[in-house]
């Protein structure tokens, strides 16, 4: 009976992970208090966040939308590593041949000095994990974005750790980064083992305040070897987003930037705008997201209790109230209670519901899920 059991489980497994689950999350920081840490699953940083601090618009500090934004703060003689900006997990691991974009807001002061001895400032990291069947999983080189040191011809710069040079991008005379101002930054990229250039599919897009400022199609955009050994594994994949989170050489100053309204999905048909040059992007998305949340349904559909502990997963549907057919989206964080849904114009008109599934497939009856 046990190894049955296992194998009806692996084959779920299989199942819930052989395609990828559409998804968008928008983190808008607008929770807590002035200077509380800015750290919260759904609307702010997921860790690596203790020196960042949400900073309120009626205490004069610049705000995007909404009441709040986040403080990125470092000081004099410090890497900040673990507290200066922090990381924001993916809902589901992006996997080769998927596709993620990412779009946010800064606020950079005209005095804030970006400058390395390297040359290079980090402030977007994708984390690179590799896995194979009975090996535990491996951390590769992340693929980075950075900024080129004020007074440089460029701007802006990005890096396959060990499987590429510095790749620059961008020109700070003809497309300068802005200072006292909120700026829009937009990140495309597609994963795969082997650029575009070469017969694959990676690339990435950069754009600022919708702009672009660079292409890169000779980059490999997701590594699936051990740097050191060679090894290829069967498994590769980006698991979440850091913001800054290391000053190489430490920081230069105290000083501090601003954060806004992060909105990150893989989701295609939430990419409905193109660039000049013809490209898909957001572009011009700055709609809160709804947050659906619910109570663990506990009762199967075979009318049986159905425990917390049982739970392996849940399934949101929703559809507008004259709508026929639902939209389905698979959740397998059992952990949470809620699920950020984007341009629902007036939740009134739809009907949102959720159900439980345990670890053997078994569903729950769906049951009403609330709109925050």
């Amino acid at each position: 009976m046990k190894s049955y059991s296992l194998i009806i489980k692996t084959l779920i497994l299989l199942l819930f992970t052989s395609e990828a689950n559409a998804w968008t999350e928008v983190r808008d920081f607008n929770f807590g208090k002035s200077g509380d840490i800015a750290i919260n699953p759904t609307s702010g940083f997921n860790d690596l966040a203790g020196a960042s601090k949400i900073v309120r618009q009626d205490d004069g500090k610049p705000t995007l939308e909404g009441q709040s934004a986040v403080d990125i703060h470092v000081r004099k003689g410090e890497t900040g590593y673990g507290s200066w900006g922090g990381d924001m997990y993916f809902p589901e691991y992006i996997h080769k041949g998927e596709e993620l974009w990412l779009q946010f807001y800064l606020y950079i002061p005209a005095d804030y000095e970006i400058g390395t001895p390297t040359g290079y400032l980090k402030f977007i990291r994708l984390r690179n994990v590799m896995r194979s069947p009975g090996k535990p999983p491996k951390v590769t080189g992340h693929f980075d974005l950075l900024f080129q040191n004020q007074g440089s011809r460029g701007t802006f710069a990005m890096l396959k750790e060990g499987e590429s040079n510095v790749l620059r991008i961008g020109d700070s005379v003809s497309q300068p980064i802005p200072r006292d101002e909120w700026v829009k930054f937009e990140l495309y990229i597609r994963l795969d083992n082997v650029p575009e250039s070469q017969g694959g599919t990676g690339v990435v897009r950069f754009w600022m305040n919708d702009e672009l400022v660079g292409e890169r199609n000779d980059i490999i955009t997701l590594g699936t070897y051990d740097l050191k050994t060679k090894e290829v594994y069967e498994d590769a994949y980006f698991t979440r987003v850091l913001f800054f989170t290391y000053w190489n050489r430490t920081a230069p100053k105290t000083q501090s930037l601003y954060m806004d309204h992060v909105y990150m999905t893989n989701d295609t048909t939430q990419v409905r705008n193109f660039d000049e040059n013809g490209n898909p992007f957001l572009g011009e998305i700055l709609n809160p997201a709804l947050t659906i949340s619910w109570d663990a349904p506990v009762t199967r559909t075979d009318g049986s209790a159905m425990n917390p502990d049982e739970i392996g997963g849940y399934e949101l549907r929703y559809k507008a109230k004259t709508a026929t057919e639902y939209t389905y989206i698979q959740i397998k964080d059992t952990s949470t209670s809620q699920y950020q849904i984007a341009d629902i114009d007036d939740p009134s008109e739809y009907v949102f519901e959720v159900a439980a599934y345990d670890t053997q497939g078994i569903y729950s009856r769906f049951v009403s899920a609330s709109v925050n």
